[in-house]
């Protein structure tokens, strides 16, 4: 690691005095991606903040606590595709809350940061997502009650696309100057736009080098005696041949435990799992459902050599080994492209030449594939490039024109004939967009197995148009809602129903095949091709591994298959008959409930069983898609555990309290008993019987 040079002299983060509180806030959502949650435009403003002489806290207030919530009256119908599910291949089971989303935590969080740090002079807030607008506001309220002279400053995405509703919510709630929107993306423009807030409201007067001094120095004293604390922004001096001078870095974020009610300062590594990274801003192409066609700006914006450089070694400075390049469009400009692949080059070999360390990268969004000739990916595969992702979008033709996509199919087919010298340096995930408008279902099913037959990781991306982007304003009217009540959730669930697209069961539905796609290659595939892996083998082999280690999930087998045979027999018998002919059967290995639908159809509905083993997700994922293949419904997989002694004895003597209940040695006669639950999970019929045939067709699985 990078040691200070004895020759350059830090400034000290104490000698601060001007000090700005920089707020991410919580969010509600069905999950969250830990690799995608490192801050880098909190922390691309806080440098600016510190050029202008401010002392920067970072606090994060996504992290300190996750909570189940009430699903949305909104979303309501999700539940029931949205369940508990233990299998490899299961969706969403649960609407969460990540962080400090509770008003009264944000309020005790303000005022124990104030009783530590003193009131901050700017408190900034960051909103980048419209379904999690309602977090923001609450968080602008408790600022503006705990925060009574603070200027109060939000920027973000949100912010840009939708300035009018902020705007006009703020000027109705409070009536003040203290509250001011960045509505801009040019962050060169900020130092500008602070500089005039800040003296328009008498706390500073400007020099004529931009810096800040304090006309108001109400929070300077408890800065000056403070010492056990530094700035979350610190500075380092690296000496290497690509690059000599200071680097600021983050050396810790403030997190907030509102349980012991406590503030906890964090090194990013713990918090994020993945440093990020832009090397450009903007995209010039502006697909129809996206954030660009929604500002009305073509704008691109490359970084230059010394920034890009300064950026990479601030991760690795963080501590970072892994680095998600967050790019929008990182192709869009060729030469430059290639370029920054060549410094990420030269700064690998300086990282492991003098620390010898190893630096891993990936492109999590979707690049656009008709760009990745031969010299970038040659690039890339120098680069230490382990995975970047395409947006294939769409198979149609039609499809792709609509939503204004730069590419289409013929230039992917010739981008997979340029990956293929690469296919074992660099793993391409490549993502279809479901539920576009006049998109039918079978064109999404067909999207997904032409990914999953190629050497690619299929990518499952569930269509919204961004707030006031060109698609939004199509269908305004199912999306229009009343800002004092609800918020827009759309991004948050992807499956509101929309004119002339799927339905919310056949979004579901392929959600659930791309789930078994995925479970399919990472689990049998991996580096493999589909025309070698020999799938009727591979799944015998684990048939018979799951029949000697547990019997009695063969036996489960057998009961969905039984019922397979009536309906293929057409001559169904009667329920009462076979529930007692299967409680037979299994009394001795386990309890076993089940309900039959339309006896014509002799469809399982449920099967719940018991028993002393526990099983693993991946026996658990194996047996449901055996009985996929052999059933055509797919289920849903939940377990409990609980507790059942043997003696009945025991038992009553525990009821009349002469056993005692932790202490006594005769509990070592308890057993762990775990309750498995195998519901249906309510598929569209005719894509999951489509899907069935082509995975037949593929692997030749007419055996089962």
């Amino acid at each position: 690691m990078p040691q200070k040079d004895k020759n350059y002299s830090s400034k000290d983060a104490t000698n601060y005095s001007k000090l700005s509180l920089f707020i991410i806030p919580p969010f509600t959502d069905f999950y969250y991606t830990p690799e995608r949650l490192y801050p880098i435009s909190v922390i691309t403003v806080s440098k600016y903040l510190k050029k202008m002489g401010f002392r920067v806290i970072i606090a994060d207030l996504r992290f300190g606590s996750i909570r189940d919530d009430n699903l949305p009256d909104d979303l309501s119908e999700l539940k029931k595709y949205y369940r508990d599910d233990i299998t490899k291949f299961s969706l969403f089971s649960k609407y969460k809350n990540y962080g400090i989303t509770y008003v009264n935590w944000m309020e005790d969080f303000l005022e124990i940061f104030i009783e530590n740090y003193g009131e901050p002079m700017l408190v900034l807030i960051s909103s980048l997502f419209t379904a999690f607008r309602k977090h923001v506001y609450n968080l602008v309220d408790a600022v503006y009650r705990r925060c009574k002279n603070s200027l109060i400053i939000l920027g973000g995405n949100d912010i840009v696309l939708d300035y009018k509703a902020y705007k006009n919510k703020f000027d109705t709630l409070y009536e003040t100057s203290r509250i001011c929107l960045y509505k801009s993306l040019d962050i060169d423009y900020f130092k500008t736009f602070l500089s005039h807030k800040l003296s328009k409201i008498c706390y500073i007067e400007i020099e004529k080098d931009t810096k800040i001094v304090n006309k108001n120095s109400y929070n300077k004293a408890k800065l000056d005696k403070e010492d056990n604390f530094s700035n979350s922004m610190a500075d380092i001096y690296i000496n290497a041949d690509i690059f000599k001078g200071k680097i600021d870095y983050v050396e810790k974020i403030l997190v907030y435990n509102p349980y012991k009610k406590n503030l906890i300062w964090q090194k990013p590594l713990n918090l994020y799992l993945c440093g990020g990274i832009l090397f450009s801003s903007g995209c010039p192409y502006c697909c129809s459902y996206c954030f660009y066609s929604a500002i009305k700006r073509k704008s691109f914006k490359i970084k230059k050599d010394k920034t890009v450089i300064s950026n990479l070694f601030q991760l690795y400075l963080e501590g970072f080994k892994r680095i998600n390049i967050e790019d929008d469009s990182f192709t869009a400009c060729k030469q430059r492209s290639v370029e920054i692949l060549e410094i990420i080059s030269k700064f690998n070999d300086t990282i492991e030449k003098n620390y010898r360390d190893k630096i891993i990268y990936e492109f999590p969004n979707g690049m656009n594939y008709h760009s990745l000739d031969i010299d970038i990916l040659d690039k890339m595969s120098r680069s230490n490039i382990s995975k970047f992702t395409v947006s294939m979008g769409s198979l149609s033709e039609k499809i792709v024109s609509q939503e204004k996509r730069p590419s289409g199919l013929t230039s992917f087919d010739e981008f997979l004939r340029r990956y293929e010298k690469y296919r074992n340096k660099i793993k391409v995930q490549a993502f279809i967009i479901a539920g576009l408008k006049n998109q039918s279902a079978k064109e999404i099913l067909d999207s997904l197995l032409y990914i999953f037959k190629r050497d690619l990781l299929p990518g499952f991306s569930l269509y919204y148009p961004v707030i006031n982007s060109v698609d939004y304003k199509i269908f305004k009217d199912e999306l229009k809602v009343d800002e004092n009540e609800k918020y827009y959730l759309f991004a948050s669930s992807s499956m509101i129903p929309l004119k002339d697209c799927i339905s919310i069961r056949e979004k579901a539905t392929l959600f659930k095949i791309y789930r078994i796609l995925s479970f399919l290659k990472e689990s049998f595939i991996k580096e493999s091709t589909i025309k070698n892996i020999d799938l009727k083998s591979i799944l015998n082999e684990k048939m018979n591994e799951i029949s000697i280690s547990f019997k009695v999930l063969e036996e489960l087998y057998e009961v969905f298959a039984l019922f397979e045979e009536m309906k293929l027999s057409r001559k169904p018998m009667e329920i009462e008959k076979f529930s007692i002919k299967m409680k037979e059967k299994f009394q001795t290995e386990f309890a076993i409930d089940f309900e039959m639908g339309n006896p014509e159809g002799c469809s399982v509905k449920n099967v719940m069983f018991h028993t002393s083993n526990i099983f693993s997700r991946n026996y658990i994922s194996v047996l449901v898609f055996l009985i996929f293949i052999k059933t055509k419904k797919i289920y849903v997989v939940s377990h409990n555990k609980f507790q059942k002694y043997n003696d009945n004895k025991i038992k009553e003597q525990i009821k009349n309290g002469i056993i005692d209940r932790e202490n006594d040695e005769t509990f070592d006669l308890q057993r762990k008993i775990y309750r498995y639950k195998f519901e249906l999970f309510e598929a569209e019929p005719f894509i999951l019987q489509s899907f069935h045939k082509s995975l037949s067709d593929i692997f030749n699985l007419d055996i089962y």
